[in-house]
């Protein structure tokens, strides 16, 4: 239309001054995109990892409680045994604690023994 071939206009100055400002932009916004997501992804797996912590603990605590209401004090090893499981673990434990006769029932597979 006015003579110039798209490879003129490119090298101007004008253009070239416009595109790294928009690609400047473009690139400090997909930052900002990129942080915003990460924060928020941080935020939602340390929620979900402080809620999974806190039920572990909670279960550990009353496991605890059950088994010294039962069979009494409990030695510094079953408590950290106990403190130390994990949630699916603990289950069995607390299921385990309705048949018990002693703790060594408790610990039935073996892996345990309490000194």
């Amino acid at each position: 239309m006015f003579g110039f071939q798209d490879t003129d206009l490119k090298k101007t100055r004008f253009y070239q001054d416009t595109y790294n400002e928009g690609r400047q932009e473009g690139l400090a916004q997909g930052f900002e995109k990129g942080i915003e997501q990460g924060i928020e992804q941080g935020l939602e797996r340390g929620l979900e990892n402080g809620v999974r912590k806190g039920r572990e603990e909670g279960e550990a605590t009353l496991l605890l409680r059950i088994l010294e209401r039962r069979f009494g004090p409990l030695s510094m090893n079953v408590k950290h045994r106990i403190a130390s499981t994990d949630a699916e673990t603990l289950l069995i434990y607390g299921e385990r604690v309705l048949d018990a006769k002693s703790l060594d029932d408790i610990f039935a597979d073996g892996s345990f023994v309490d000194m």
